[in-house]
């Protein structure tokens, strides 16, 4: 079983929630270490949180189920203006990835835990979408299995 930085929290007379969403520093495909510990994480394909006890309990719940794909199926739906997000704020931060890179000098270089170096923004860029979208087909054809 693995474990994740994981959130809950309880609003006064509401119902225990997950959130907020945070700690995406091996999200993406962007680290591999361990000798492949998070290997399925790298790939866009494979749900490393069917490991966990919270998941497999909540998969069982066909209501949660149901939610889970009403909600997917709504990101699917608008996957063209996630994508076209992407591409807007790549653009806006373009100026301060210069200064970043001036700052820091990670873009070129290997970076903890940053896997792949991409040779330049842009290709970031790239490379985030192309895996976005292949992380996405990939879970519309299990999300449909279910």
């Amino acid at each position: 079983m693995f474990n994740f930085s994981t959130y809950l929290n309880l609003k006064r007379g509401g119902k225990l929630q997950m959130g907020p969403l945070w700690d995406f520093d091996i999200a993406y495909g962007n680290v591999k270490e361990n000798n492949n510990t998070y290997i399925k994480w790298v790939f866009p394909s494979g749900n490393l949180l069917s490991e966990t006890q919270w998941y497999t309990r909540l998969m069982k719940d066909p209501a949660f189920v149901a939610k889970l794909k009403e909600r997917f199926d709504y990101f699917y739906s608008h996957k063209i203006d996630i994508l076209n997000y992407i591409n807007e704020s790549a653009q806006y931060l373009r100026y301060s990835v210069v200064e970043n890179e001036g700052r820091w000098g990670t873009l070129y270089h290997y970076t903890y835990k940053n896997y792949d170096i991409w040779g330049s923004y842009w290709n970031e860029v790239q490379d985030l979408k192309e895996w976005l979208n292949t992380r996405l087909e990939w879970m519309k054809t299990e999300y449909d299995k279910l």
